[in-house]
């Protein structure tokens, strides 16, 4: 997250996961000081979703490991062949 988002915006970018699981997963993340909401009074109500300082930090974390699941991808890949197929 760049900046704040709105629910739709991460319901449309976290596909296929449903409305109540990112809801849950919303407040869990709050109640954990990850992010932070921001709602507006307004018709219809607006509220929109930001990291803070703690979430921030976990940022460059996370992109190492998105690295590395691409730079090992093929070879994950062929291990995972070679032991049957996907998991259930």
């Amino acid at each position: 997250m760049n900046g704040p988002a709105r629910f739709g915006d991460l319901q449309r970018g976290l596909a296929p996961l449903g409305t109540a699981m990112l809801a849950r997963r919303l407040r869990e993340m709050e109640s954990a000081g990850l992010i932070e909401q921001h709602p507006y009074r307004m018709r219809p109500p607006r509220v929109e979703y930001s990291l803070t300082e703690l979430g921030r930090s976990v940022v460059p974390l996370l992109s190492a490991v998105e690295r590395w699941s691409a730079d090992h991808l093929s070879t994950t890949e062929s291990a995972r062949n070679s032991h049957g197929g996907d998991d259930e």
